[in-house]
């Protein structure tokens, strides 16, 4: 059995351990000659046998046990002894009688008095016999070693053990906590006592140790040996100390021979430092001097380059006002426009840009490209824009294939008869084309000749820099020597061996045939310019509500409308045959199939079969002389809230939304 806790109380809080001490742990004064707040007292022993206690209601932790292994959240496990001391508990291995060491440190709840013996056990066979002991049956939540109990005391009806049994919380409360406080207070206080216990053996062995120590170092010091040793210890630290006073007065010495030499070469660097820095003053001198004759330098070049300016100010402002009187008032081109830029002059000229004013190689040409200051043809790159031209390689092919030729024509005419109307404020036209090559160089560009170079020049300044559909135009001069040898013209007759990689121009058919004689140079024949000339005694700029209608253009335009009304358009036989042709009464089945399929190609791409005279007296070409038909072209109103629908009148309100750029 544990011997138990002494508990008394001296000069502070109380103390718990095994045995009485003959000192104070907290204030090591002898307990035998001094009085206690609070008498020695032994702390009654709370753990018990079970096996020695008959007839008892006793509890102990789950695992382990009160003194080593307890703690406050610790499941606990309740049993009950027979008469005969053997414990009787339900687990989860059923219903169990026993006798072992697991119950030597439990609580004992209750135990009943020897008269209960043979009620208690009889009892106890009793509900021990009911069939919902099983090891089956067990529920470590409902049905456990609780329930077992609870069972047996309200079967027992042992007085208010019995009566708290009907109820678990109110049994726990007056019967498990107090004595399990009590356990756990008892713990804490053999926790203590062992604490204090180790404290007292640590402090015996450690003086124990000091008095051993002590006694050994009384010994050496009588000891002859020993104190030969001292002496000679004592002789090594005086020999040492005279030794460390020699080394020291040695490097001192040292020290101070370094530390003069170091003064000495201190001093010579201070005076070359001075030398240096009397020498920089000079040479900061020299510089200052040198600098403000190079600002008086610089201040002249400035002056000089202000003047240049100023002066190339005024002759820019010259330029611009020669340029806008020529633009307004005629007369012959200035010089100083009538000049060329080429971009190699030691080169051969670029065939291509000589012909097309276009080439695939661009500034990087290794040829020359001659272009002029200013010409009457004007060219916008990339002006027309659409989707089929676009050189799109997708997962499925060539994106352009989903197009119809249709398709992109009728978006063409759109752009033509959008953009015409502006282009034609500047000047008269004399010839119009927008590229349709998918090549990067000539994809979308849009070739304008005017009738002269004031127009041009008006054109220039009006259109560079404006906005047309998102993208910035780009206005630029350019020589096109013959329209005929810059057109390819296998690509009207779809035999181009070429296809997109052709560097000459891929041209959409004008709608109704506009400008066709400029195809052929037919314009700038002597003949032509005779008649041109005379056309420009009726032509104005400015609208005006009258119009002079010759009788031939009534002829050309009843001709027109008749065969805009039967869904035709006229043709022209030939009456020239070509040479391959055979002189044979009639064809073959083939050839008229063949022709027919030719011309029905030709209709769907929209290029009327009969041209239209460019001839005109107050309006535009394409909308007097060549007035469509009702199924393929709108009158001017309904053109413009067409235009307007699709999203194409780019050019209105271009005073606010268009940024010209004058140069």
């Amino acid at each position: 059995m544990d011997p138990g806790i002494v508990c008394f109380q001296h000069c502070g809080p109380k103390i718990f351990c095994f045995f009485l001490p003959e000192v104070c742990p907290v204030c090591d004064a002898d307990l035998a000659q001094t009085n206690f707040s609070l008498l020695p007292f032994r702390v009654p022993y709370p753990f018990i046998r079970a096996s020695q206690y008959p007839c008892a209601v006793i509890i102990k932790p789950t695992s382990g046990d009160f003194l080593n292994d307890y703690y406050n959240s610790m499941d606990l496990h309740i049993g009950v002894t027979t008469s005969t001391g053997i414990i009787v508990e339900f687990d989860k291995h059923g219903l169990r009688r026993h006798c072992n060491d697991q119950w030597d440190q439990c609580l004992l709840l209750d135990q009943a008095p020897g008269s209960w013996t043979e009620h208690w056990d009889n009892t106890l066979l009793q509900v021990c016999r009911q069939n919902c002991w099983s090891a089956r049956s067990y529920s470590e939540n409902k049905h456990n070693c609780y329930t077992f109990v609870l069972t047996f005391l309200m079967t027992l009806n042992y007085g208010n053990l019995s009566k708290a049994a009907s109820n678990r919380t109110v049994f726990c409360e007056k019967f498990i906590v107090p004595r399990t406080t009590s356990a756990g207070k008892h713990a804490e206080w053999r926790k203590d006592a062992k604490k204090a216990r180790r404290k007292r053996i640590r402090q015996s062995i450690a003086k124990n140790k000091h008095d051993l120590e002590e006694k050994e170092r009384q010994q050496r010091e009588q000891s002859p040996t020993y104190i030969q040793l001292l002496q000679k210890h004592e002789q090594e630290e005086a020999f040492q100390k005279e030794e460390e006073a020699r080394l020291r007065l040695k490097a001192e010495q040292r020290w101070l021979k370094i530390e003069e030499e170091a003064q000495k070469q201190w001093r010579e660097l201070q005076k070359k430092l001075e030398e240096a820095r009397e020498e920089r003053i000079r040479q900061n001198l020299l510089i200052k001097l040198e600098w403000e004759r190079e600002q008086q330098r610089l201040k002249k070049i400035k002056e000089a380059k202000e003047r240049e300016r100023e002066e190339n100010e005024r002759k820019q402002q010259l330029l611009e006002q020669e340029i806008e009187n020529f633009i307004a008032h005629g007369g012959s081109t200035p010089e100083h426009l009538k000049q060329i830029i080429q971009m190699n002059p030691n080169k051969p000229t670029c065939p291509f840009f000589q012909k097309t004013a276009a080439c695939r190689f661009r500034d990087s040409c290794s040829r020359n490209h001659i272009k002029p200051c200013v010409s009457r043809i004007l060219l916008i790159p990339n002006f027309y824009s659409h989707y089929s031209l676009e050189q799109v390689e997708t997962e499925h092919g060539d994106s352009s294939l989903e197009f119809e030729n249709y398709e992109t024509y009728t978006h063409f005419k759109e752009f033509f008869f959008d953009v015409l109307p502006e282009l034609e404020k500047c000047g008269k036209i004399r010839q119009f084309k927008v590229c349709c090559n998918r090549e990067s160089h000539l994809r979308g560009n849009v070739y304008v000749e005017y009738s002269s170079t004031r127009e041009a020049v008006k054109g220039f300044r009006t259109f560079n820099g404006r906005w047309y559909g998102g993208k910035q135009l780009n206005v630029e001069f350019c020589n096109i020597d013959s329209w005929k040898s810059a057109i390819c013209g296998l690509h009207s007759r779809k035999r181009c061996p070429k296809g997109s990689s052709c560097n000459f121009l891929h041209v959409f058919p004008n709608p109704h045939n506009l400008f066709h004689q400029a195809d052929h140079d037919e314009h700038r024949s002597p003949r032509s310019t005779n008649r041109l000339e005379s056309e420009e005694r009726n032509w104005r700029w400015s609208e005006s509500p009258e119009r002079f209608t010759t009788t031939d253009d009534k002829k050309e335009k009843s001709k027109y409308e008749k065969y805009a009304r039967n869904g035709t358009r006229p043709r022209r036989r030939s009456r020239t045959r070509s040479p391959g042709r055979r002189y044979s009464k009639s064809r073959s089945s083939s050839s008229r199939r063949e022709s027919r399929k030719s011309r029905s190609s030709r209709a769907e791409f929209g290029a009327p079969g009969r041209a239209c005279s460019p001839t005109h007296d107050g309006d535009s070409i394409y909308r007097k002389h060549c007035r469509p038909a009702p199924q393929e072209c709108l009158d001017e109103q309904a053109v413009t809230v067409a235009n307007s629908q699709l999203g194409l009148d780019y050019w209105a309100n271009s005073t606010a939304l268009c940024h010209l750029d004058r140069r």
